[in-house]
């Protein structure tokens, strides 16, 4: 069953506003009770010490009470009070009770029995409020002395009625006012669950019908008041546009990842080429040379496709932001010297001079397998692109450490400082993203005849002398 948000809130009030009013409602009636209870209370204390006075004045007349007397002076003293009064007195003979409600009296040491005439026989004044012959009563009882001794015990017997009968009253307009509450306070939290909720819904509906790829930048929303739901509405915008541009730079990653794999379709379609091709060519010639030949290509594109895999495997690691270098103290001198003994003998095959003027001592925070790879891309570029008949490799310090590779071949389109030439293959890439890693530059330049290009690993990661 579904429930929307402004029933929520209302069933929420009501089950909060309706249990707090009745607990109002029972603390007020049992306050106002306590103290009419307390109020009568106090009265009829005041009334045993009248009814004490009266009865002291009417044993300084006489030495001892008889029956009679203690009936009229009990009926003196209810007229006096007016309430219902009884008397238990204690003389020489015998004992007497006599109640303003009856004309007769009556020895009766059986009435002594209640515990409050007990307490009273124990000079103590108790009350009590109990049903007391069908009614609710008050009933106060108490020591009655004459000078020090004790006598007998009084009881004062005042009938709450009234008192009831205002407090049901009371707790009658009380359940009236509180549900006259209630229903206002439901009726006004409905209207203002409204109030703030119909903008949630219209908002709502805009996002609803809201184009994402339509003209209009942003949800329009007309609003009385700077409140939630306008922070809403802009907090909503702001996301829209944040989607809005990752969708555009998804979609111009998308467009590179095309790019990228169709240039990198188109490179390994020619060495794959031409590995069938000398393969079907060694089913059908004889000669030795001939076979000879055909093996060495097949071995020489298979390893081109080779590289373009490590290639492609580097650039895809790269896009997904997974390209780490382990940096660590390595001479630049020592990577040459490896860099140049892997290349020796395919510089000696294509008849390439290779020159070298470096420092011995050139240390720098790097990943000498990564900065190897650089070298070996561009070697290999300057090999299989240029046509040149020399390379020249100088290393030094300026500042910064510099590695340049110069070649004297046809030189490569697009040689501006941020681009990369064409044909270099995604190689130089990789050699670019690698200098960059290591917080350096790769720069390429027109050298006429030839390329150049120049690694730089800037100076706060270069430092030269022992490595320490």
């Amino acid at each position: 069953m579904r429930i929307n948000t402004a029933r929520k809130i209302t069933i929420a009030a009501t089950l909060i506003v309706l249990p707090s009013l009745l607990a109002l409602n029972l603390l007020v009636s049992n306050a106002f009770e306590q103290y009419t209870l307390r109020i009568v209370r106090d009265n009829l204390s005041s009334a045993a010490q009248t009814a004490q006075l009266h009865f002291n004045r009417s044993l300084t007349q006489q030495e001892e009470l008889l029956g009679h007397d203690v009936f009229f002076i009990n009926n003196e003293i209810s007229e006096q009070l007016g309430m219902r009064t009884q008397l238990y007195y204690l003389n020489q003979f015998d004992t007497v009770f006599v109640d303003s409600r009856a004309q007769v009296i009556e020895d009766s040491p059986a009435m002594v029995e209640s515990q409050g005439w007990e307490w009273a026989l124990d000079h103590q004044t108790t009350y009590i409020v109990t049903d007391y012959e069908g009614s609710r009563s008050f009933v106060l009882d108490f020591p009655l002395f004459s000078v020090q001794d004790l006598v007998g015990a009084g009881r004062i017997i005042y009938q709450l009625d009234g008192e009831y009968e205002l407090i049901h009253g009371l707790r009658r307009i009380m359940i009236v006012i509180s549900l006259i509450l209630f229903i206002l306070t439901v009726t006004l939290l409905a209207a203002v669950t409204r109030w703030t909720v119909i903008p949630l819904v219209r908002l709502k509906r805009q996002i609803v019908d809201f184009d994402i790829d339509g003209d209009s930048d942003e949800v329009e929303y007309s609003y009385l008041f700077h409140d939630e739901v306008y922070d809403l509405t802009g907090a909503f915008n702001r996301m829209l546009a944040r989607i809005r541009a990752l969708i555009a730079s998804l979609k111009e990653e998308q467009a590179k990842q095309k790019t990228f794999y169709d240039h990198m379709t188109h490179e390994f379609k020619t060495p794959l080429t031409n590995i069938i091709g000398y393969g079907q060519l060694l089913d059908r010639v004889e000669d030795r040379q001939t076979r000879r030949e055909c093996s060495q290509q097949v071995v020489s594109e298979a390893g081109r496709l080779l590289r373009l895999v490590n290639e492609l495997l580097v650039q895809s690691k790269l896009s997904q932001y997974s390209f780490r270098v382990e940096k660590r103290w390595q001479n630049v001198s020592t990577v040459l010297d490896g860099v140049i003994k892997t290349m020796k003998h395919r510089l000696a095959k294509n008849g390439i001079e290779l020159r070298v003027d470096k420092d011995d001592e050139l240390w720098v925070w790097m990943d000498s397998d990564r900065i190897t790879e650089l070298l070996l891309n561009i070697l290999d570029n300057a090999i299989r692109h240029s046509d040149t008949q020399r390379i020249d490799i100088f290393a030094w310090t300026d500042g910064d450490t510099m590695v340049s590779i110069r070649d004297y071949g046809r030189g490569m389109q697009g040689t501006q400082e941020r681009e990369i030439p064409q044909p270099g293959g995604y190689g130089l890439v990789i050699c670019r993203q690698i200098a960059e890693a290591h917080g350096g530059a790769l720069h390429i330049h027109s050298a006429e005849p030839g390329t150049e290009i120049v690694l730089q690993l800037p100076q706060d990661v270069a430092q030269r002398g022992n490595g320490q």
